[in-house]
């Protein structure tokens, strides 16, 4: 993220998973999308990033902060 000026960064990125059958303990490679968000910390200048499979419409950039803050809490 060098480099990088704007305050809210939304990109679809290809993420290379293994992935192992729990029975058989096979492991074979795949590659899914997802979305990695990125959002300017104003206090601190750095960035705070996230990676959802939720598309822009079900849920904008500008609200992924507040809902994985709060996906966060119900976690702990």
């Amino acid at each position: 993220l060098a480099g990088v000026q704007r305050q809210i960064l939304d990109v679809e990125a290809e993420f290379r998973c293994s992935v192992r059958r729990y029975r058989t303990g096979h492991k074979r490679t795949v590659i899914e999308r997802f979305r990695v968000i990125a959002v300017r910390d104003s206090k601190t200048g750095e960035y705070r990033v996230y990676v959802t499979n939720a598309p822009p419409d079900m849920l904008p950039a500008e609200a992924v902060v507040q809902t994985y803050r709060l996906r966060w809490e119900i976690e702990t």
